[in-house]
């Protein structure tokens, strides 16, 4: 049947795939609802090609197959589908830069994380990739799949995505399709809106008016005889697309009927395969199974499936469970869940363990606790911190119940980590002792080390970080001699922690943060990477070394999203944030931080840095709201008892008071936090405390270990101090400090940043204190004027104009003294913020701006 009304689609197809000639790849979405004809679109624009096609497609049962449609794709390939995730998605992009090619994903919607990760991962790299990917989905159902909605939002940040759309019929259209069929095609279109797929089934039933699309599926199934219509209930349960020989053997005696459904169009042949017209047909069919029918039916899918070779245990698990077979529910289901975690389909992990759960009473406990705590455990991942708690807290009575103390002291172990990510401290806190207590009896295991490296970091947190250190050494000796490199990393990552924040070892931390990452990265801990990822650029952050700490937010970000880990990308993206604060990116720091908010979901830590960050900046800027963030913050980090968290949240608290000239509350603020002795600080919060306090005037000696020029600062340096500043790169703090310098040079240089920064309060403060010596206050930018038509930040600036001149990233790199992967960074936010697709066009809009050089 010829296509209706798709020339400018499959115009606009034709040429992305034509752009793909100078070898850069290009994202196509085909988006539509139900029915609309995107798959139809497809076909006929893949009928014509020149190019090697490989398409898959994501399944519409009620658990997607991990890496479903990849998995087709790889074989087309020639590509080994049991490879690790990692080495699969490289196999994949390695095979289709060898040549020109068209790789099709359908059904998006129901696609897994994985998959959606994938695209994410091809996505990044499309540049140096001569490939057209397509993927089809309906556009309103994407909102049910959070991961994949996050994933288009970044294909539109990164400007890699075309989008064609595939909407209804119009009445011309629908009369054009239904000519010569002796409906009215009026009717017609009043009863299905235009939808095509609605049309062709009107066409079938031969009527205008069949009820609903669901009574004309039907009625077209009721023409079939009665072997016909039982194979085609066995074919609803085997999916969109299937293998024909299995339904023959699953239809059993009724394998006959398989000719039938072919003949009444019910379904349809594609090569070896059959299937159903849409997905629609399947599910209405489906939907009218009575329950013992649909159990009897999945039974002898599961039968002939297990006889086979190869069969993704996925689909065993679906038809067990469908079967209500107790013994196999429950194996393949936690087989499937575990193979569904190796390749980051977190959220598919997690049903296949419910559906385990449902099956496990008959189980003995210790099968039933290790499911709980891997359940738990994937849970945290998925950001269902809630279900993980009570998930781990039920494996832990279990294992009380056994009498296990190794397991039990794990199960604590487990249960700190969630309670902490809860930003419930004092539960993780309980939890960590507890596994020491239960452990310690019984020698020098994995678990009395990991549980040592818990305690410890709690100790040099919260309590005393001298003897946190010692807790730690032993806990990296434990982990040395029981050969745990999972152990191994995670303390290096803690001890260099301590190093950086209680003994002020900087350049000591950053190694032993390296060695952890190095360490987690060999052995495939991504959830390590990414801690280590977090604290190492976070350290670097705080000891302003922004060129380092930029490479690594770059590399753990792209790891992060890479490998699903959400946790992960909140802390890191929160260390972007900052840094991008302390620079004067107050923009770019807000984006980012909303953006945690937005992912942080149930990981009440994840909230904090976040909402310091947006309290800070607006509060800096004079809007109403800053105060309350800036509560809601200090509850939150309270609650969690972290003072790396109160601390800043404290600091931002006592400047608004001194920009409102509320001495007295800021004085309170400051005094209050220098004179806690429950809980340590930080060598560098106590030092900008001690600044605060000298600020407001009340002066301190220098605290050991502060860094050089908040000791200025102390020292009423204040000239020299705002030298220090702006050799940092941090516009705020220099402006604040020629403030204190109080001549009118000093304050009209303090004005024209804060002026530029947008930060009214502090200029106004400048302004009013140049006035008191009686000097002239500047004018000040125009709120057009104060940044440039695109929103580009001046490091961003930088890189366009660089861009502009045909520089690669390695160039660009080299000009700037930063990595190229921290240029790739920046030319990714550069081309999400002007929203082309390549620098060819951002160097085009580049000119059309006329954007300053700086």
């Amino acid at each position: 049947m010829a296509l209706i009304e798709r020339g400018p689609q499959l115009a606009a197809l034709s040429q992305y795939l034509e752009d793909t000639r100078d070898g850069s790849g290009v994202l196509v979405l085909v988006a539509g609802e139900a029915g609309s004809g995107k798959s139809a679109l497809v076909s006929d624009f893949l009928a014509d090609v020149a190019v090697r096609v490989v398409a898959g497609s994501c399944d519409g049962l009620s658990t997607p197959r991990p890496l479903g449609p990849l998995i087709d794709i790889a074989a087309q390939l020639e590509v080994d589908a049991m490879l690790p995730r990692d080495q699969l998605f490289a196999a994949i992009l390695d095979a289709l830069a060898r040549q020109s090619t068209i790789a099709l994903v359908e059904d998006l919607h129901w696609a897994d994380d994985a998959t959606a990760d994938f695209l994410l991962y091809a996505g990044r790299r499309l540049d140096d990739l001569p490939a057209m990917l397509i993927a089809t989905y309906r556009d309103d159902e994407i909102r049910s799949n959070a991961t994949l909605t996050r994933s288009i939002g970044e294909f539109a940040r990164l400007g890699v995505a075309r989008r064609v759309s595939v909407g209804s019929l119009s009445e011309s259209g629908v009369a054009a399709l239904v000519a010569g069929s002796g409906l009215d095609p009026a009717e017609v279109f009043r009863q299905t809106s235009g939808n095509p797929f609605f049309v062709t089934e009107c066409l079938a039933a031969g009527s205008s008016t069949p009820g609903t699309i669901r009574d004309a599926v039907l009625a077209r199934a009721a023409l079939l005889p009665v072997h016909g219509r039982r194979v085609l209930e066995v074919a609803s349960q085997l999916g969109l697309r299937f293998e024909a020989d299995l339904l023959i053997e699953a239809g059993g005696a009724d394998a006959g009927g398989v000719d039938d459904c072919v003949a009444q169009g019910m379904l349809m042949t594609f090569g070896t395969e059959l299937g159903f017209r849409h997905e629609l047909s399947r599910a209405t069919i489906a939907d009218e199974i009575p329950p013992i029918r649909r159990a009897t039916v999945n039974r002898a899918i599961l039968r002939a499936l297990e006889q086979r070779r190869g069969i993704d245990v996925a689909r065993l698990a679906g038809h067990a469970a469908a079967a209500y077979e107790t013994e196999r529910a429950f194996r393949y289901g936690l087989r499937a869940a575990q193979r569904a975690a190796d390749l980051g389909a977190h959220r598919e992990a997690v049903h296949h363990y419910r559906t385990a759960l449902r099956f496990a009473s008959p189980q003995p406990a210790s099968e039933r606790a290790t499911l709980l705590g891997a359940l738990a455990a994937e849970c945290m991942v998925t950001d269902q911190m809630d279900e993980a708690l009570t998930a781990a807290e039920e494996s832990l009575q279990l294992w009380n119940e056994i009498g296990d103390p190794i397991k039990v002291g794990a199960a604590h172990i487990a249960l700190e980590y969630i309670a902490w990510y809860l930003g419930r401290g004092d539960l993780a806190l309980q939890h960590a002792s507890d596994a020491v207590a239960v452990l310690e009896p019984h020698g020098p295991t994995v678990e009395l080390g990991r549980a040592l490296t818990g305690a410890g970091t709690f100790e040099v947190d919260t309590a005393d970080p001298q003897h946190g250190i010692v807790t730690l050494r032993r806990a990296l000796e434990i982990a040395t001699s029981t050969g745990d490199p999972y152990g191994q990393s995670n303390t290096l990552n803690s001890i260099g922690w301590a190093l950086a924040y209680y003994y002020g070892d900087v350049d000591s931390a950053v190694t032993h943060l390296e060695q952890s990452l190095q360490d987690a990265l060999k052995y495939g801990f991504g959830h390590l990477s990414g801690r280590a990822y977090a604290n190492l650029a976070t350290v670097l952050v705080d000891n302003d070394r922004f060129d380092s700490a930029d490479t690594v937010i770059a590399d753990g970000l792209r790891h992060a999203e890479d490998h699903d880990l959400t946790l992960r990308w909140v802390c890191i993206t929160s260390v972007l944030a900052d840094v991008e604060l302390r620079r004067g990116r107050w923009d770019d720091a807000l984006a980012d931080a909303w953006g945690v908010l937005q992912r942080a979901g149930t990981m009440a830590v994840g909230h904090i840095p976040a909402l310091t960050t947006i309290g800070t900046i607006t509060m800096r800027r004079g809007e109403p709201d800053a105060h309350s963030t800036l509560l809601e913050a200090l509850q939150r980090a309270e609650s969690a008892e972290d003072m790396q968290r109160i601390v800043p949240v404290t600091l931002a608290l006592a400047e608004e008071a001194w920009l409102h000239r509320d001495l007295h509350s800021a004085r309170s603020s400051i005094r209050n936090a220098l004179s806690r002795n429950d809980k340590p600080l930080t060598v560098h919060h106590r030092g900008h405390l001690t600044s605060w306090a000298t600020r407001l005037g009340d002066p301190h000696d220098v605290p050991a270990g502060t860094p050089s020029q908040i000791a200025l600062e102390i020292n009423g340096e204040w000239q020299q101090a705002a030298a220090a500043w702006c050799t940092l790169e941090r516009p705020y703090e220099q402006a604040l400090a020629l403030i204190e310098v109080g001549t009118p040079t000093a304050l009209t240089q303090a004005f024209d940043i804060l002026d530029r920064l947008g930060a009214r309060p502090a200029a106004t403060l400048a302004a009013e204190r140049l006035r008191s010596l009686g000097e002239r206050v500047p004018r000040g930018l125009r709120p057009s004027t104060r940044g440039n038509p695109a929103g580009l930040t001046s490091r961003e600036v930088e890189v366009l104009q660089l861009v502009a001149d045909g520089l690669t990233n390695a160039e660009i790199g080299a000009r700037l003294f930063v990595s190229d992967k921290t240029v790739e960074h920046h030319v990714s936010r550069i081309l999400g913020k002007l929203g082309v697709p390549n620098r060819r066009e951002a160097a085009k809009t580049a000119q059309q701006l006329d954007l300053p050089t700086t």
